[in-house]
């Protein structure tokens, strides 16, 4: 009778462990920061232009 409680346990724990994880706002942030940042395209438009100075010089 003592493996019985023990895997009773187990699984609950293990349901509370996995909800925890999905449930923090981690992940929602994340897609919105790098939205927000939009500093890639900037970089992306300054090479550019460098590009050009390159070709002038």
């Amino acid at each position: 009778l003592t493996p019985f409680p023990t895997f009773r346990p187990s699984p609950v724990v293990a349901a509370p462990a996995r909800v925890s994880r999905p449930r923090p706002p981690a992940s929602p942030p994340a897609p919105s920061a790098m939205s927000k940042q939009g500093g890639k395209a900037k970089p992306l438009k300054q090479a550019k232009v460098a590009e050009k100075d390159y070709d002038e010089v």
